[in-house]
């Protein structure tokens, strides 16, 4: 084969084809630039174009047209958004039926020329459809902010009613979940609930009426029943199982030992009266109403205290029980005892003179001795026993005071007609036998004369 030698073409043609080549290579490129990349851009500009026509236009049918029916839908209900609502729905209608019909027929024609590859047409009609979708842009997105801007206080006032009924939402679904826990306060979650839609749908009435400053303020309300409910709502089971059945069952078992045991003789007044049970059940029924008006403020105290008095109560019992077991087994010794305390009783009062007896006897009674204990072991007479009891009696009641200004005159009119002495009275109210006695009589005296408590003297008609 036959090839071409570069190298023998003269220096001067060789430069001319590549002159020539280079020229060719640009004009290609120019041909192309100005054929097939500006075709390819002028596609892409009207492909933008409409683009950004599609997305205002469904502003302009989407948005803007819920947010006029809106007004349209407040104005009937608050006339002061009827003038509202009418300027409003004039600048839509303005954009709607004449901008954007305007604006249609100019995308339709820009597609029209795109399909139909009328470049220099295209090319001239770019400025134009520009300017026109700017200013359309411009109206409707300026309508749109305004419209915004009359619907926001709405938009933030559902916004916060749809937080507060997630909120609602879940303490009803932990309640649904303990229900069976909190049947004690069955009617008192109910009432809360319905309460809480009875607001929802005030605030829904006062938001349709554009009354946005009234919805906010019921908003609070609502917040801090479900904020209080859902803080409270951890201790509610444990609290129902407790008064439900943990205290009942506890009062129940005291009351049946404490029946028990009084049948049986057992002398409990002083740890327990059957009283103490009511008023245990009695305070047990106070703290359920409160627990279903929501009121926990102490409860939960309330409620150990109680259990810790069954409890106490109960020991009480088992010590009773303990202390009878322990007589039982010892009473055989301590009769006997008794037995020979009261024999010794009986020498001594038969050894002492009959005056001196009177003292032990009244020693006797102070320590708890009856007259017909004494009568049994002595054999004096019951008429002048009960005498003497009686003066017993007066002398301990007169020694319950400690100033004589405080000794009812009763009182003292009694122990005088039963023989007391003002040195008696003395020692029975001021006690001390250490003290100046003279002068505490004549106190008395002076006093029992002021009272009008002196000696009379009648004379008897024997004739």
């Amino acid at each position: 084969m036959y090839g071409i030698n570069i190298f023998a073409i003269p220096q001067g043609a060789l430069i001319a084809i590549i002159a020539v080549s280079a020229a060719l290579i640009i004009g290609i490129g120019i041909l192309l630039y100005f054929t097939v990349f500006a075709h390819f851009r002028a596609r892409k500009q009207v492909r933008e174009l409409v683009r950004r026509f599609e997305y205002l236009h469904a502003l302009v049918f989407g948005q803007d047209s819920q947010f006029v029916k809106r007004l349209e839908i407040i104005s009937r209900t608050n006339l002061l958004y009827v003038n509202v609502h009418m300027n409003y729905n004039r600048r839509y209608r303005e954009i709607k039926d004449r901008d954007d019909a305007m604006m249609t027929a100019s995308i339709n024609r820009l597609k029209d020329m795109s399909a139909d590859r009328k470049w220099k047409e295209l090319k001239a009609y770019f400025p134009i459809i520009k300017n026109q979708i700017a200013t359309y842009e411009s109206r409707v997105n300026t309508l749109n902010s305004d419209l915004m801007n009359v619907i926001k206080p709405e938009e933030e006032c559902r916004q916060e009613c749809l937080a507060l009924k997630e909120k609602l939402r879940k303490v009803k679904q932990d309640y649904y979940v303990k229900q069976a826990d909190l049947t004690l306060l069955g009617d008192t979650f109910e009432a809360i609930f319905t309460k809480l839609e009875q607001l929802f749908q005030k605030f829904e009435t006062l938001v349709e009426s554009a009354q946005y400053d009234d919805a906010k303020a019921i908003l609070p309300t609502i917040a801090g029943v479900i904020d209080q409910v859902g803080r409270i709502f951890p201790e509610l089971p444990n609290l129902c199982a407790t008064i439900q059945t943990v205290i009942p069952d506890k009062l129940v078992s005291l009351k049946n030992r404490f029946e028990d045991m009084m049948r049986q003789g057992y002398p409990l007044h002083h740890l327990i009266s059957i009283q103490d049970i009511d008023a245990m059940e009695n305070q047990l029924t106070n703290i359920t109403k409160r627990l279903q008006g929501f009121d926990l403020r102490g409860v939960q105290n309330e409620l150990d205290g109680i259990i810790a008095q069954i409890s106490d109560y109960m020991v009480g019992f088992d010590k009773e029980e303990e202390a009878r077991t322990t007589f039982e087994t010892e009473c055989d010794t301590i009769y006997a005892e008794e037995a020979q305390i009261e024999k010794k009783y009986i020498k001594l009062c038969n050894s002492l003179p009959a005056v001196k007896r009177i003292f032990v006897i009244s020693k006797a009674m102070r320590a708890g001795y009856t007259v017909d204990r004494i009568h049994a072991l002595t054999k004096i007479d019951k008429w002048f026993l009960e005498k003497l009891a009686g003066i017993v009696r007066t002398y301990e009641e007169m020694s319950g005071y400690d100033r004589l200004e405080d000794l009812p005159a009763e009182l003292l009119l009694l122990a005088k007609q039963e023989g007391f002495s003002d040195f008696q009275v003395q020692r029975a109210v001021f006690k001390d036998t250490e003290g100046n006695s003279a002068e505490r009589m004549d106190q008395v005296r002076a006093y029992r004369k002021k009272l009008g408590i002196v000696p009379v003297v009648k004379q008897i008609d024997t004739l």
